[in-house]
């Protein structure tokens, strides 16, 4: 190989990308890792071999890497996770992959968004709830001050307005344009029939309790 004859095993091309972005299995990785290559190195977009190998449902590497001191939270140029990515590419693999290996849940994008906002912007059930029970910040307000209800009551989606419900989400919460849930104005007739019955439903099933 040219690193044995003294090339830079960190020098870079146009995209700024060094030979680790290109290496696709851990024999090559643990190659340019000996020879002084850089493993959190980051190319034109911010992206490190760990953010893209994780795009990629590249376990093998992405477990490697996590053991060679490669930083699981990691962030690129939109500071966007390598979560951020495997859920809205439904990577569910990937997903609980980089949870059990406590990555950092409720890391925000520079829109504010975190892990759980795109679950529910792409409907993933099993991804929302793996992501709660880790510990995702539920009531998290992006950039425009809406939290996952908000979204789960756009899309009229009954199910994760239950969930979320359940785990104690504020349903008074309110946006940058002042608008809860119920009040936002892409939310249909129905959606705030469902909304508002399965919040009674959650009112009289509370004095129940305290009866």
């Amino acid at each position: 190989m040219l690193i044995n004859h003294g090339a830079n095993s960190n020098e870079k091309d146009g995209s700024g990308r060094s030979a680790l972005h290109y290496a696709s299995s851990c024999k090559v990785i643990d190659i340019l890792l000996t020879h002084g290559a850089e493993i959190d190195s980051k190319d034109n977009e911010g992206k490190t071999i760990f953010l893209i190998a994780s795009t990629h449902c590249k376990t093998e590497i992405i477990d490697y890497l996590i053991s060679h001191g490669a930083d699981i939270n990691t962030t690129d140029n939109d500071q966007k996770s390598a979560l951020h990515y495997a859920v809205k590419d439904n990577r569910s693999e990937v997903v609980k992959y980089l949870i059990l290996h406590d990555i950092n849940v409720n890391i925000a994008d520079k829109y504010g968004k975190t892990a759980l906002h795109y679950a529910f912007e792409n409907y993933r059930e099993q991804t929302i709830k793996l992501l709660i029970s880790h510990g995702a910040n539920y009531n998290a307000k992006d950039s425009e001050g809406i939290t996952p209800l908000h979204i789960a009551a756009m899309k009229c989606k009954l199910k994760d307005v239950k969930i979320l419900i359940s785990h104690g989400e504020d349903i008074n919460a309110k946006d940058n344009n002042e608008k809860t849930p119920a009040g936002n104005e892409k939310l249909s007739y129905y959606a705030f029939l469902f909304l508002f019955c399965i919040v009674l439903a959650f009112i009289i099933l509370i004095c129940f309790r305290i009866k």
